[in-house]
């Protein structure tokens, strides 16, 4: 390698690093990072020691029986652990992957693949140059999921550190991507070769859909007090029904096998929207990867809620939003993103943030303040008031962001305690 750089996806929550004995630096927050160019420190053999500190955590009683925890306030984690966060057991550790990448003297941003007119195939590629440079960038559109013909686009590039470059094309004879249950999901893979003149080429893959993404008014005029709750895709309005979704286990044990039997088990629902709650994580490129197969669109929230901007560590927030909008922006089932759950302060530093690199680093997609906001609800009266069912089938809004009643636990737990 050129120019080494060591990778940490995830290391919750706050940690120092050190490689051969040399401190690296410190980092705080869950969902990625840090990064740190080691060339001049690897050897044959090293060693890579990672101090792991204890999460915040406040311990608070909920019952005679029971404590919960408001520490989780204090940093960007997972919210999920047994028992909710009606349990003190804040989360720690490695739990994503580390590794080795080298980073070519000519760097760019992964690139961002947006449909600019979905009725001709017109597409965009944007790609930030971290560096300057020239060369040639080549794209490959193959079909994915169905059948059809290879296409080729070509074009040189000039640029300086911090430059935006933006190409259109258009895919010929285009198939549209669409919802759950109003039509079928083809998708193409995007091969991206960036080609420096004076350096190795960088090749990016993206498995995308062309479909285009509005938020219209309810009543056919802009209401300042009321957020643009009908949705258009490719032009057709779709009736959105949904349900929240929750990380699916407390130790982050996100098996492919168990993301394909909740998905599977929401498209035959007939829904099409999954809220990935802002208490829970950035979800996963596999995750991401079925509901775009699935036709399940996402409304992807940040790991905030409950006012927890106010207390959370605003650096680490932003460079969650900055990662996971990068990384995620490509894929065609995300529909929205989401500040968190239940804000009521919804001007926060925070959450304006968050708002400014949802337009910065896409644009294509709305931004919503939190759930609810601007005429959604959130109604538990069957649960905490102990309602009868009639009392959620009897809700009216625009949105109902979550509505319901306790369950059962999930099958692993049942089968561990019932002979």
């Amino acid at each position: 390698m050129a120019n080494p750089c060591l990778h940490f996806d995830g290391v919750c929550h706050k940690a120092l690093f050190y490689l051969n004995g040399v401190l690296l630096g410190e980092h705080t927050g869950m969902f990625g990072g840090p990064n740190f160019k080691v060339g001049h420190l690897l050897e044959k053999h090293n060693v890579l020691t990672v101090k792991i500190e204890n999460s915040p955590a406040n311990p608070k009683k909920y019952s005679k029986y029971a404590d919960y925890d408001e520490g989780w306030k204090n940093g960007v984690v997972v919210n999920c652990v047994y028992g909710w966060h009606y349990a003190c057991i804040p989360s720690r550790g490695i739990w994503a992957d580390v590794f080795l990448r080298d980073v070519p003297l000519c760097d760019f941003e992964r690139p961002f693949i947006l449909t600019e007119d979905y009725s001709t195939g017109k597409m965009g590629l944007c790609i930030k140059a971290f560096s300057s440079g020239k060369g040639t960038v080549r794209l490959k559109v193959s079909p994915y999921n169905f059948e059809g013909a290879d296409q080729y686009f070509e074009a040189p590039f000039k640029c300086e550190a911090g430059q935006q470059l933006h190409f259109t094309l258009t895919v010929n004879n285009h198939e549209l991507w669409w919802p759950n249950g109003y039509g079928s999901q083809p998708l193409y893979r995007f091969t991206t070769a960036i080609i420096p003149e004076d350096s190795y080429p960088i090749v990016t893959e993206d498995i995308i859909g062309i479909r285009q993404i509005e938020m219209r008014p309810i009543s056919g005029e802009p209401d300042s007090e009321s957020y643009n709750w009908r949705c258009f895709i490719n032009g057709k309005y779709i009736f959105i029904k949904g349900t929240n979704w929750c990380t699916t286990d407390a130790l982050l044990r996100c098996t492919e096998e168990r993301y394909d039997r909740f998905l599977s088990l929401a498209k035959h629902q007939n829904l099409q929207l999954l809220r990935a709650w802002g208490g829970g994580m950035p979800e996963s490129d596999y995750f991401y990867k079925k509901c775009d197969e699935l036709g399940l669109m996402v409304q992807q929230e940040w790991p905030t809620c409950w006012d927890s901007p106010k207390t959370q560590p605003a650096d680490a927030l932003t460079e969650t939003a900055r990662i996971h909008t990068i990384r995620l922006r490509n894929h065609p089932s995300l529909l929205r993103w989401a500040g968190g759950n239940e804000l009521s302060a919804t001007d926060e530093p925070s959450v304006r943030e968050m708002a400014r690199l949802a337009f910065e680093l896409d644009g294509t997609r709305p931004f919503h303040r939190t759930s609810p906001y601007a005429g959604s609800l959130h109604n538990y009266d069957t649960f905490w008031l102990m309602g009868e069912m009639d009392v959620s089938l009897k809700l009216r809004a625009p949105f109902i962001g979550e509505f319901g009643m306790a369950s059962a636990p999930n099958y692993e737990s049942v089968a561990r305690y019932i002979p």
